[in-house]
């Protein structure tokens, strides 16, 4: 073997902040599982939710973000909550 340099990611889940209109009920954290569902209010005083919790990968997001779509409620935003972490290693033998 050589001593290629080659990246891996993480196997650390990174977590998301997702902003909603509307109040999604409590009990679709099943539906989400590993997220908690938060019922706020705006400054302008209009419901909103904050969903947080971990993500395995895009394709996952995505998946939620679809899931979100199906039940009607408007995206306000996407927000990952901590920084991309990736590896680098040695391939040496």
């Amino acid at each position: 073997m050589g001593t290629d340099r080659f990246c891996l990611e993480s196997r650390k889940m990174k977590t998301y902040k997702i902003y909603l209109e509307g109040h999604l009920d409590l009990r679709w954290e099943l539906l989400f599982e590993g997220f908690s569902i938060n019922q706020l209010l705006s400054i302008d005083k209009h419901p909103i939710t904050l969903m947080i919790g971990p993500v395995v990968d895009q394709a996952a997001l995505y998946g939620i973000i679809g899931r979100l779509r199906d039940l009607g409620l408007p995206l306000i935003s996407v927000q990952p909550n901590d920084p991309v972490e990736t590896e680098y290693l040695d391939d040496a033998v």
